[in-house]
């Protein structure tokens, strides 16, 4: 059920996998799956589109994901960024009926074992 009237539609989100050194586009695809479960839960949203960030601050974002998890030691955090429409009702926190640009979302991961998602917003 990829776009549902309760929860976050992914029906029709553009992927931009980037270049990257590090990951495959396996494994890009399996963190984007995990963004696409989350967003589910986002009653009323539109995810538009994922973009991978680069390669160029991946030590720095593997030490940030360590720190988010507390007694975690990941060996690889993968991080990407998002355009979503926000709900035209019942928007929450965010202003109804907008665009946001430049959502990241954090994963990481030890060894080929599931990406984690962390984090994720501004």
């Amino acid at each position: 059920m990829q776009g549902c009237s309760n929860g976050g539609d992914v029906s029709k989100v553009q992927i931009d996998y980037g270049q990257s050194s590090i990951y495959s586009r396996e494994d890009m695809d399996s963190a984007i799956q995990k963004i696409k479960e989350e967003f589910k839960t986002w009653k009323g949203a539109k995810l538009l589109s994922v973009s991978y960030t680069d390669d160029k601050r991946a030590e720095e974002e593997l030490s940030y994901c360590n720190e988010l998890k507390d007694g975690a030691d990941f060996s690889e955090c993968i991080v990407f960024e998002s355009v979503f429409h926000s709900p035209k009702k019942d928007s929450g926190a965010w202003n109804p009926d907008q665009d946001y640009t430049g959502w990241q979302w954090y994963l990481a991961r030890s060894g080929k074992e599931d990406w984690e998602l962390l984090t994720w917003g501004y």
